[in-house]
């Protein structure tokens, strides 16, 4: 059965983890050590600056999935007809087809009449996504397996394939090495290895006691050399046994011991074992591939554990085709005479595939025998492909270029006119949807509706990747007129993009798949979307963007979402929505307690105590299992009934801001108890009153993991959920440490409550720095997301009294002018100015202190400044020196872009 090797019950885990840590817990947090952060994978899409274009019109994706095997590819008349081209009307000399951006180099028979008849077709080299990526040719099949190439017609003649000389001369290659990939994906282990490794495997071998135990992988193989040569075996593995385990690890090749060697694997590791295997010992059909581990019961254990990733095996082949064709390699490119036979016909043409896009066809080869055929021809190509009409393929289908419509979806991505500052990038079945919602946003936002797979063809030449995403929202950051601030991602994703468990969730939405702290392992990292541009603080951390995702799966789901967003901020709410519940764990002695405590009523600046997490008029409710509510002496509640029934008649009788949870999560509740289920959210929250949906803040382990393709998170059950439930939710896709989670939470709290940031994103980057800067916390940036949309509006009681409606930039002569309304309450006015830093923290001395309205900067490089670009923040303060912020402005707020 296929499976996903994670742990099953994750308190088991957390109470290991908090054994070891608590011990110095009081030494440790208070001086928190930061996590390393792990390097983003390097993408071949981010390092190729010619794979972002924009595809031929008319255009046509033609596919070979991964199913099909290298070859060449024919489009013959009818299955261009059936494609919807005008096969009738087209000058056949103007096919051009593309790969990733680039053009290749095809043939296209019966061209030269300039029509295209019954009979004529257009030949193609190709080959699916997952042969390309065995090979070192492309970068990443997590996605998919499928290759997507690229026709059109009309304008100018396309490339097509040169014809070189190939008569025979040389001397005759003998044989050439064929490399067999054996791979198959069936157990998902997101920390096993705990780096940016493949982590599908194949199958688990255990061995018990001082016994043995062995797996065999099969392959066929035809037409083999008989001489003295030598191939080799290669096998991948991985072991989840303790770091101390030694491995002992047997490879056999049809029964002959090939690799036998106890020391070199030690560990749970990755490790790659490689062996020489004599030609003799392959054999004519099929060939068997042991791969046996054995136990050591002194080294670690009674047991030895590890999971087969996959199997390469590379033998010496014979130039004799099958079926009419055949692929050979030349890993020397030395010119040589390759004679090939066993062709059932004498219409034979090699081809010089070495290269994908300038495909040659091999001409003057001189072709003998009556049946079978042979065909003797020179070469120095790295990669050949031989083969007769009778072996030419068929795509898996051609799909006719379109993209869905909208006053709001830009044409051309790589438009440099394009000015959004919101982009909401959605999967087609939720366009409808998608549209309502950038109507909605058109109010305060120039919005970018985005058809994801426009994305994907515009920066991968129409495969699915999230890299591909990054590297179109780094372009827009990098090239657009304006900056865009906020990203909403609307569909569902999962790890198991590629189904290999066979349950069928979809992929709506990649996810970005990165390993994350030293225990979770790979899992969501939503800010590696959005993290562009390297900072000094942050390195390659720091979201430069507010991002958020709808986790939707329908477009029910996705209109629910909407309408929620949309209604909730529409409300007018009487009383404004003042109450933030906290609700903490029973577990780790008191712990969870004080945290949420400290969050529910403490400050930030003791002994000052000027900032407030919760400040008034907001009103802290508590529900802490175990003193609150499920009472029990010794703080170690039994059940968690009675904290589960108050928490629901709170929120349904209530109109509650945010719900803050401090303590041990799962993605399918909070507390082992289970005070917050799948069950509350789905079926017990009545809230439909929209001033009555909360946003929940968790600080629990793993409770935003909504990439699993079975089991719903709790929170994606909530925000999807039609007419109640919650608006957004602040939670993670990790397993963390309740200090760090806590600093995210202060972080947020400061930023809505004290620097009048309401939009649900920023405050929750604003949360994730302050993790960093108060803690050195890494794994908050990577680890931390937001299920909803990044520009929700909180519905704080008091509104920044400086936000986009009333502030502004603008260029008065050749100076930069800050304009604001007055602020009730507000008795002095000061502000803060950074250099190339659009989210930086106003702290320190103002820039300029006592300011009125209009303020010019007396600085006279403050615009125009080719080098640099200047950001503020106006300041208003109060007698009691209470303040609030105004949003950022400059490049950020795009009223005004100074320097550029």
């Amino acid at each position: 059965m296929p499976q996903r090797i994670v742990p099953h019950t994750l308190f088991v885990i957390l109470l290991i983890l908090e054994a070891l840590f608590m011990i110095a817990i009081f030494s440790a947090f208070n001086s928190p050590v930061a996590a390393v952060a792990s390097p983003p994978r390097l993408t071949e899409s981010a390092r190729a600056a010619n794979v972002a274009w924009t595809p031929p019109e008319p255009g046509y994706r033609v596919i070979i999935d991964a199913s099909q095997p290298e070859g060449l590819y024919a489009l013959d008349y009818d299955a261009l007809n059936s494609a919807g081209l005008p096969v009738d009307s087209l000058d056949p000399r103007t096919f051009r087809m593309f790969w990733r951006g680039e053009e290749m180099a095809i043939q296209v028979l019966g061209e030269m009449d300039g029509r295209f008849d019954p009979g004529d077709a257009i030949l193609f080299y190709g080959r699916n996504l997952d042969d390309l990526f065995y090979d070192g040719l492309y970068f990443n099949n997590d996605y998919t397996g499928d290759a997507v190439y690229w026709l059109s017609y009309g304008g100018l003649n396309g490339k097509r394939m040169a014809v070189v000389n190939g008569a025979p001369a040389s001397p005759q290659a003998q044989r050439f090495p064929h490399k067999v990939h054996l791979e198959k994906n069936y157990a998902y282990l997101p920390n096993n290895p705990p780096n940016e490794e493949d982590h599908w495997y194949w199958q688990k071998i255990e061995a018990f006691g001082s016994g043995s135990a062995s797996r065999d992988y099969t392959f066929i193989a035809h037409n083999i050399a008989t001489d003295n040569m030598t191939g080799t075996l290669t096998v991948k593995l991985v072991s989840t046994i303790g770091k101390d385990k030694v491995h002992q690890l047997t490879l056999y090749v049809n029964g002959n011991r090939v690799y036998d060697n106890k020391g070199d694997w030690v560990g749970d590791t990755l490790f790659i074992a490689t062996a020489q295997a004599p030609q003799s010992f392959f054999q004519e059909g099929i060939n068997t591939i042991t791969v046996e581990i054995t136990n050591d019961p002194n080294s670690g254990g009674s047991v030895d554990q590890v999971y087969v990733n996959w199997v390469e095996v590379t033998y010496y082949d014979t130039f004799v085709a099958e079926h009419d064709a055949l692929v050979s390699v030349n890993p020397e490119g030395n010119l040589q005479q390759v004679v090939i036979d066993g062709f059932s016909n004498s219409d034979i043409t090699p081809y010089d595939v070495s290269d994908i896009t300038n495909v040659k066809r091999i001409d003057q080869g001189v072709v003998t025998g009556t049946g079978p055929y042979a065909i003797a021809f020179d070469s120095d190509a790295l990669r050949l492909l031989t083969i007769t009409p009778n072996a030419w393929l068929a795509p898996a289908r051609i799909e006719a270029v379109n993209y869905p419509s909208s006053a709001y979806a830009p044409n051309d991505l790589l438009d440099t006119s394009l000015n959004a500052d919101y982009i909401l990038i959605t999967h087609r079945d939720f366009w409808s949807q998608a549209e309502q919602l950038a109507q909605h946003r058109s109010s305060e936002y120039h919005v970018a509706l985005v058809d994801v797979q426009r994305v994907y063809d515009q920066f991968n030449g129409g495969m699915m990747s999230a890299e591909a995403i990054r590297d179109f929202l780094s372009y827009a950051y990098y090239h657009w007129a304006v900056r865009p601030t906020y990203v909403l991602l609307m569909g569902d994703g999962t790890y198991d993009m590629r189904n290999y468990s066979g349950n069928g969730a979809p992929t709506f939405i990649p996810v970005f798949l990165q390993v994350v702290g030293n225990v979770t392992g790979e899992t969501a990292s939503e800010n590696r979307f959005v993290a562009l541009e390297s900072d000094p603080t942050y390195g390659d951390l720091l979201p430069d963007m507010y991002l958020g995702r709808f986790p939707v799966n329908t477009p029910q789901e996705a209109q629910n979402m909407v309408d929620k967003t949309i209604g909730y901020e529409n409300a007018t709410c009487d009383p404004m929505p003042q109450y933030v519940l906290f609700v903490a764990d029973d577990e780790a002695s008191s712990l969870y307690w004080d945290l949420a405590d400290e969050l529910a009523d403490g400050y930030d600046d003791p002994p000052d105590n000027t900032l407030k997490y919760v400040p008034d008029p907001y009103v802290p409710v508590k529900k802490y299992l175990g003193k609150d509510c499920n009472y029990s002496p010794d703080g170690d509640a039994a059940s968690g009934e009675e904290c589960y029934q108050q928490i629901v008649d709170w929120i349904n009788g209530n109109n509650t801001l945010l719900v803050s949870y401090t303590g041990h999560a799962t993605r399918n509740y909070w507390a082992s108890e289970k005070i917050w289920t799948e069950n509350l959210v789905a079926n017990d929250l009545t809230n439909t009153d929209y001033c009555k949906m909360p946003v929940t803040l968790n600080q629990g382990c793993d409770e935003g993991y909504f990439l699993d393709p079975v089991d719903s998170a709790v929170s994606e059950v909530g925000v999807r959920k039609a007419g109640s439930g919650l608006v957004g939710a602040v939670t993670s896709s990790y397993l963390g440490y309740p200090y760090g989670h806590q600093y995210v939470a202060k972080g947020f709290f400061l930023a809505l409550f004290n620097q009048g940031i309401q939009q649900a994103g920023r405050a929750l980057v604003e949360g994730e720095k302050y993790a960093f800067d108060r803690g050195g916390y890494t794994t908050e940036l990577e680890g931390f997301l937001f299920l909803g949309d990044p520009a929700l509006k909180i519905k704080t009681s008091a509104t920044s009294p400086l936000g986009d409606a009333n502030s502004s930039i603008a260029r008065q002569g050749g100076s930069t002018q800050l304009s604001w309304a007055p602020v009730s309450g507000a008795t002095q006015y000061d502000i803060y100015r950074a250099v190339d830093d659009p989210y930086f923290i106003p702290t320190g001395a103002p820039y300029a202190t006592d300011v009125t309205s209009p303020w010019i900067d007396p600085d006279p490089n403050a615009l125009g400044d080719p080098n640099h670009s200047y950001y503020y923040v106006i300041r208003a303060r109060d007698e009691m020196n209470n303040y609030r912020d105004s949003v950022h402005h400059g490049a950020f707020n795009f009223s005004l872009v100074p320097g550029q």
